[in-house]
């Protein structure tokens, strides 16, 4: 796994000052020994300090906006066939697109080579590109996004393989990815990219954007369910370690790139709530995320639609809030409740056990989803208070 997380690293484009950050990050995750499973641990008590993440994500009050589906593996709906432009003219004209691309463009010659018609191979992935999404965006717009998100996908992939090593397979193999921001696939009318375990691919909808921001999320999906001799099978600890590794555990690169604006005024709101970087100029996504999973169950959010981490669109309500469930908490919720989890229990009674149950919360935790819950909820006040962090 280190000479692939090595490759990984050759090429990719971080800020100055955060490859040397990125490199010490990987060293100590892979520094761990490795560890039985089923090791559970009694409660630490220790004040903890969530990992750097970073994201310029300003939306802070769309609940699960790029939410993802519970459970995996279901198969994708057909595609049906399209026309496919005449032809795509890569060079002309050469202003619109980048001067080279991180990675090599390649043609496709395997037996969807008439709807992908472009490869971009990487030690992590492969890409295929798909000739109507090109067609749609224009080449410009299409290739200077992929270079966008191909300067630091590698450097998140691996520090997530790093982070997750003690529970994974010595070789990863890679990852095929497809652009469907036409929209073929039945889950793009929903979310933002989808794993798909049975067919082992990623497919990431609707534009470059969202294919940044929940990119990672997906890839920990890939990694938990098919590359561990101990799988995922159950939705709660599925997107509960996605959502702990992709937004406390690593940086995240990716999900930062796709807000990459910032207003004077979101600026001085970031900077006021106590989410804001100044070290990385941007917003620290641990800290947001402690804030929103709070701000979920503030008064100001009742009535509003989200996507819960059951999949199901819901409406927030006091009810909600004095009865949550695994069914009705948003994934801002679930992943700074992993946090807790790992932070009070440590990370082998946490990710050691990924491949158990909901039903199996009391045995491995002594209390169930709501008791959980509710202590998740004193530490989360006690971690936001003491990092400075507002509830407007």
């Amino acid at each position: 796994m280190e000479n692939q997380i090595k490759q990984s690293l050759e090429r990719i484009q971080l800020p100055p000052g955060a490859e040397a950050r990125l490199q010490e990050r990987i060293d100590a995750a892979l520094d761990r020994p490795m560890r039985e499973k089923r090791v559970i641990l009694k409660p630490k008590k220790k004040l903890w300090r969530p990992a750097l993440a970073f994201a310029a994500v300003l939306a802070l009050f769309l609940l699960g906006f790029y939410s993802l589906k519970q459970l995996r593996g279901a198969e994708t709906a057909p595609i049906d066939p399209v026309k496919q432009p005449d032809e795509i003219v890569l060079q002309e004209p050469e202003d619109e697109l980048p001067k080279s691309l991180s990675y090599p463009l390649e043609l496709n010659k395997g037996e969807n080579a008439a709807r992908y018609p472009f490869l971009v191979h990487t030690p992590s992935a492969t890409w295929y590109l798909s000739a109507e999404d090109i067609a749609a965006q224009g080449k410009g717009a299409f290739f200077r996004g992929l270079e966008q998100l191909l300067q630091v996908q590698e450097a998140d992939f691996a520090e997530a393989r790093a982070v997750l090593a003690p529970y994974l397979q010595e070789e990863i193999p890679p990852i095929d990815i497809y652009t469907d921001f036409c929209g073929h696939a039945e889950e793009s009318a929903t979310f933002g990219a989808y794993y798909n375990a049975n067919r082992r691919e990623i497919r990431v909808f609707q534009n470059w954007d969202t294919a940044a921001y929940a990119l990672l999320h997906e890839y920990v999906h890939y990694l938990s369910f098919s590359c561990t001799e101990h799988p995922i099978k159950e939705g709660f600890f599925a997107e509960g370690v996605a959502e702990y590794v992709s937004c406390f555990a690593c940086e995240n690169w990716m999900k930062r790139a796709a807000f990459s604006s910032v207003s004077a005024e979101e600026l001085d709101f970031a900077r006021r709530m106590g989410i804001w970087d100044g070290e990385t100029n941007s917003v620290d996504l641990a800290r947001w995320y402690l804030y929103m999973a709070e701000k979920s169950r503030d008064p100001s959010i009742l009535g509003v639609k989200y996507t819960a981490v059951s999949g199901a669109l819901i409406t927030r309500t006091e009810k909600i809030n004095e009865n949550p469930s695994f069914g009705n908490v948003s994934y801002y919720e679930l992943g700074a409740m992993f946090a807790y989890l790992v932070d009070s229990y440590g990370e082998d009674a946490v990710l050691g056990n990924w491949d158990r149950e909901l039903t199996d919360l009391p045995e491995l935790y002594g209390k169930d989803f709501s008791g959980l819950y509710w202590d998740w909820l004193d530490w989360n006040r006690d971690q936001r208070e003491s990092l400075g962090i507002v509830i407007d």
